[in-house]
């Protein structure tokens, strides 16, 4: 199951725009890059029993309860809303940040994220082949992921640092953006609830 097609997919999918990199990317600016590690490996646990979650089946049970499907919408959109507004609240007007986001949080952004559960089940369900043996197939897609997502959520987060000067010159740069960063992150959620 670890293919080319797949792996074109899983970095194109975990590189671009959305709610987890858009944390990962103020989370780099306000904590650096070493606080925001239990957040980057928290994501990376997330997404690796999310992806085990729909290979084993919870993919199937999600696609055919609109039910389920709803429920992790609202929680997931009531979470990212919370992410923001703690990303806003810790914007210090001296430049410090007063909280981290911490490894718990970034297993709960991917249950809670509804382009994570789109990409996983899109993914397995496209990718994984009936005529094969599942268990191989499921740890080959786990995998696939498990290696390139934190790679991804690492430049984004490796990117929030790079900015971190920068914005650290004032505190009114740091609020603007975390505003901003907080403002794309539900605006991604919004839109991924609406493909």
């Amino acid at each position: 199951m670890i293919s080319l097609p797949l792996n074109l997919f899983v970095i194109s999918m975990t590189a671009t725009p959305g709610p987890a990199n858009m944390a990962h990317l103020a989370s780099g600016q306000s904590m650096g890059f070493k606080k925001s590690l239990p957040f980057l490996f928290g994501n990376a646990v997330g997404l690796l029993i999310m992806n085990l979650s729909v290979g084993f089946g919870m993919g199937g049970i999600i696609k055919s309860s609109p039910e389920i499907s709803t429920a992790i919408r609202i929680a997931g959109v009531g979470y990212i809303l919370f992410l923001a507004y703690s990303l806003i609240k810790s914007s210090g007007s001296d430049g410090s940040s007063s909280q981290s986001f911490s490894f718990f949080q970034g297993i709960l952004l991917q249950f809670l994220n509804p382009k994570s559960w789109a990409m996983s089940v899109s993914a397995f369900s496209q990718f994984s082949d009936p005529q094969m043996p599942i268990v191989p197939q499921i740890l080959g897609f786990a995998l696939c992921f498990l290696f390139w997502q934190p790679i991804s959520h690492g430049m984004w987060t490796a990117a929030g640092v790079g900015i971190m000067d920068w914005l650290q010159k004032t505190g009114g740069r740091r609020l603007a953006f975390n505003i901003t960063a907080s403002v794309f992150m539900v605006g991604s959620t919004v839109y991924s609830l609406m493909g």
